[in-house]
């Protein structure tokens, strides 16, 4: 993973962003289609988002080291579906232009990718970990592949419509032989 924090009490926000190099992003703990998701250039507009949101109930806030490829025309990362431990297929999110979010639901586009054998070993062991048996696993690979997050509800409409999978019939599949043994 990129270098990630936790963050639940105010007296530690500043020591916690000394750790980090700038950008990074500030994830809330149950966003969705990149809702609660911000690139923080400087450590002021990192504390202050963070303030507002622990001032707003958030219990728990995430940093994450924003990661940039040098010379990447576009901010894109991978999605892999796992369903009961195996991967149902991968797609690359391509951010709109002006936008840094890669989420199908902001208007990137999807692209069918092929997934390597480092990503498919990574997301795996991802929800292994996490002891997930659906998920969608969000990587970033600059040669050495990385987990940006893991999502228990993952939407599947752009990996469908790039692959041709029937994901909501393998969820179905997966979970009705699950229900007979």
């Amino acid at each position: 993973m990129p270098q990630t924090a936790v963050v639940f009490n105010p007296g530690l926000i500043q020591e916690t962003l000394s750790t980090f190099n700038f950008p990074v992003v500030i994830k809330v703990k149950e966003g969705t289609h990149g809702i609660g998701c911000v690139n923080a250039p400087t450590p002021k507009v990192a504390r202050e988002v963070i303030e507002a949101l622990l001032r707003q109930g958030e219990g728990v806030v995430l940093v994450q080291q924003y990661l940039v490829k040098k010379k990447r025309a576009a901010h894109e990362d991978i999605r892999v579906f796992v369903v009961d431990m195996e991967v149902i297929g991968a797609m690359r999110r391509i951010a709109p232009e002006g936008e840094w979010r890669t989420n199908y639901a902001l208007g990137a586009r999807v692209v069918k990718h092929t997934i390597t054998s480092e990503e498919r070993e990574l997301a795996i062991h991802a929800c292994e970990a996490l002891e997930l048996e659906i998920a969608g696993v969000d990587l970033i690979n600059f040669g050495t592949p990385k987990v940006l997050e893991v999502n228990a509800c993952p939407g599947w409409h752009g990996l469908q419509q790039v692959t041709g999978i029937k994901v909501a019939e393998r969820i179905v599949d997966y979970a009705v032989n699950k229900a007979r043994k």
